[in-house]
């Protein structure tokens, strides 16, 4: 159920960050940053509230699904076990209706958003940013950090991942090493944010002292 409701939290934060405000008012656009159409602040709102309320209905009807596999599974091995064999084919669709739920309710959520887009298509069209602009308003990422992305962090994280029987000797020493260094580099980075917030607290007392 947790992953869940992270799923659906996630979508939501992709649904709003494709309201942008402009010069010419509310935009809401198919990717963050992208070519939009103008929207009202009224059916900026309703369009939230829609799916906030359809996200409310799917997280309680996952839940059901959940709470039936957790019950139901185990209820149905015991009545197969005891009254007749046939109760255990009612424990796969009790063991495996979450996810169908799952799907079904996520492809539901995909058809809401993209109904949004065919429902503004008449609205004034505004053109997409600028790179410029999409890095202002943190849209993109610089290429520096990109290039970091797929030719650092991808194929590190890719080689951590293997399983070290799969990699020749020397290999898998070095895997080790790149753990080894994952770690140490997150500490740091840890130790030093904490640094860095002490520090900032304490000149912010400083200067309110002053």
């Amino acid at each position: 159920m947790t992953a869940r409701s992270q799923t659906i939290e996630q979508e939501r934060a992709s649904l709003l960050s494709r309201f942008r405000r402009d010069p010419a008012g509310l935009v809401y656009s198919r990717v963050p940053g992208g070519e939009g159409r103008l929207v009202s602040e009224d059916e900026a709102t309703a369009l939230l509230v829609e799916f906030e309320l359809m996200a409310g209905r799917h997280g309680r009807r996952f839940s059901h699904t959940v709470w039936a596999a957790v019950l139901g599974v185990p209820l149905f091995a015991i009545l197969a076990a005891t009254l007749n064999p046939l109760f255990s084919l009612l424990a796969i669709p009790a063991l495996v209706g979450w996810f169908f739920v799952a799907v079904v309710q996520r492809l539901k959520r995909a058809r809401f958003v993209a109904g949004i887009w065919a429902g503004l298509d008449r609205n004034p069209p505004v053109r997409a940013l600028s790179r410029a602009e999409k890095l202002a308003r943190g849209f993109a990422l610089p290429w520096s950090q990109t290039a970091l992305i797929f030719g650092v962090i991808i194929p590190l994280a890719f080689f951590i991942k293997i399983p070290a029987s799969a990699l020749p000797r020397p290999w898998g020493d070095w895997q080790m090493a790149a753990i080894a260094l994952l770690f140490a580099v997150a500490i740091a980075m840890l130790v030093g944010r904490g640094i860095w917030l002490w520090r900032r607290r304490i000149a912010g007392r400083t200067s309110g002292g002053r």
